[in-house]
């Protein structure tokens, strides 16, 4: 069975661990490792704000990955999103049924109309994954994060309700 769960203080350990590890933070606006005071921090801010979720994504029990909607806006009924899946030997498809379940979610149980994201144009692996869920490209911001002495440009993204196959 696979399903999302709000992330609770329990699985702090393992969020901290996975978005430490290099195959998810060199994909991260953030490359900085994160302290443990930090993530705290990070997770009373996300637990006390209405227009910030964080979930899990499980497969037969087994934490995989998380998903982040945030700058839930209900009058616009809009969001952004960002996902990883931290596990390295998750089963293949594991990132693409963890995509689906949280669109689901979003337009389902949120009622959104539009998810929106920011994906680092170096990033092909992302921007490919956006495209196979049914994300259009909407802009380009230019020189828009500084990554060590260079700045990378980030495409934006979206996928309105009406385009959803799910």
């Amino acid at each position: 069975m696979m399903e999302l769960r709000e992330l609770t203080e329990e699985y702090l350990p393992i969020v901290l661990q996975w978005r430490n590890s290099d195959h998810v933070r060199f994909v991260m606006y953030n490359q900085d490792k994160i302290s443990w005071e930090e993530h705290q921090s990070w997770f009373e801010r996300i637990s006390n704000n209405p227009a910030h979720r964080v979930f899990l994504y499980f497969a037969e029990q087994k934490p995989l990955g998380l998903v982040q909607i945030s700058e839930i806006n209900k009058n616009h009924k809009r969001c952004y999103w960002g996902f990883y899946i931290g596990e390295k030997d998750a089963p293949k498809g594991s990132g693409t049924k963890m995509g689906q379940l949280a669109i689901d979610k979003m337009f389902s149980d949120l009622q959104m109309n539009k998810i929106c994201a920011e994906v680092m144009e170096t990033n092909k692996i992302s921007l490919a994954y956006h495209k196979k869920l049914g994300f259009e490209r909407e802009g380009l911001f230019k020189q828009h994060i500084k990554n060590g002495d260079s700045y990378l440009n980030v495409v934006t993204m979206a996928l309105l309700r009406e385009n959803w196959k799910g």
